[in-house]
């Protein structure tokens, strides 16, 4: 998942599409009820479609959310999964955190934990420096998941795999250390394939060297923090451990400079919070920074155009005005930011810094 699909299935607009969210578990016993679960939500998505399109017009959604099951890989699921059908396609992402469960009809998909797992607050990647070999991780929290798409990468060339030459007159710690400046600039190339359209903070490890050339080779990556030493062969869980005090300080500091910006937004009033206030902003395309909760569901009543709120019991009831106002505030170019909960009570249920 990166921001060009998410803005693709954001924008999609159509006939009733499917939705599925759906928690899942990395290990077993658990995950083996996590087939069930997702057949249930289906059907009960297959029996919304039918209530508003009749079968035949139906059937390529249907169709389509079935080849989605049909492809995922049940015994290498991450926290959660997100599942999308149209009748003209069908997607399927893994979820580092877990959603509620849901079945959804709608004119659009409900990517609201698209968005969360894009622009989650702890999200990160791990590049582990190596020849035998460079991994790449995704972070979420003291969590790590290796990334398979372009990784791991091997240096089998001279100095590295296939060794260096022992011919008389060699210059050999010059061949070593250019064949590593030449695989790091591989590795580079491959990193540039995976971050593109999908921003993250990066981290990296490895010994004094080969943080000495990655540096070198590949400024524009410039690391926000660095761990140094030897992690070749650790698991994913050990690995963390050594890197996690890191990446945990680095956000805290990020958290701080957050609360920093949205106390000077206050003092020169261009700061909204609260549900209505936020929601009405949004609608008025006004929003540079919308900070939402990551971790709670917000109902509300909003008038029939859907751009204030009312009172309970007036005009269309929202079940989640957190995603409609993530919608708007993406449609009209501002950023999103998820927070836990308690981060953002003192300023509201919703905060925004605004543009004017």
């Amino acid at each position: 998942m990166n921001r060009t699909t998410l803005n693709e299935l954001r924008k999609f607009r159509g006939t009733p599409v499917i939705s599925i969210l759906a928690p899942t578990h990395r290990h077993a016993p658990e995950n083996q009820a996590d087939p069930i679960l997702v057949k249930n939500l289906v059907n009960e998505a297959k029996a919304k479609l039918l209530e508003v399109m009749d079968k035949r017009d139906a059937a390529l959604t249907i169709e389509n959310i079935d080849k989605a099951i049909n492809d995922i890989n049940w015994e290498n699921l991450l926290d959660g999964v997100a599942i999308y059908a149209s009748g003209t396609g069908f997607w399927a992402y893994d979820l580092p955190f877990s959603p509620q469960p849901a079945a959804i009809v709608e004119d659009t998909f409900a990517v609201r934990e698209l968005v969360k797992a894009v622009n989650r607050s702890y999200r990160y990647r791990v590049l582990a420096l190596s020849e035998s070999p460079t991994k790449l991780f995704l972070g979420d929290r003291d969590r790590l998941v290796e990334i398979r798409t372009g990784f791991p990468l091997v240096h089998d060339g001279p100095g590295g795999k296939s060794g260096l030459p022992t011919d008389y007159g060699q210059r050999t710690s010059f061949l070593r250390d250019e064949n590593h400046r030449q695989f790091f600039r591989k590795v580079e190339d491959a990193l540039k394939n995976v971050v593109k359209d999908d921003p993250a903070p990066l981290f990296i490890t490895g010994v004094d060297r080969y943080i000495s050339f990655w540096e070198e080779v590949a400024p524009q990556f410039k690391p926000a923090g660095i761990v140094n030493g030897s992690f070749d062969y650790m698991k994913n869980a050990e690995l963390s451990t050594h890197v996690w005090p890191v990446v945990e300080k680095y956000f805290a500091d990020r958290r701080l400079a957050m609360v920093e910006r949205i106390e000077k937004a206050i003092a020169a009033r261009h700061f909204a919070g609260g549900v209505a206030e936020v929601f009405e902003a949004a609608n008025q395309g006004r929003i540079d920074l919308l900070v939402a909760p990551e971790d709670a569901l917000i109902s509300a009543w909003v008038n029939e155009d859907k751009t204030q709120v009312v009172s309970p019991g007036e005009g269309l009831e929202i079940a989640d005005i957190v995603d409609e106002t993530v919608e708007r505030v993406l449609d009209t170019g501002g950023e999103v930011v998820f927070l836990p909960t308690v981060e953002i009570e003192k300023y509201g249920q919703l905060a925004a810094i605004l543009r004017y």
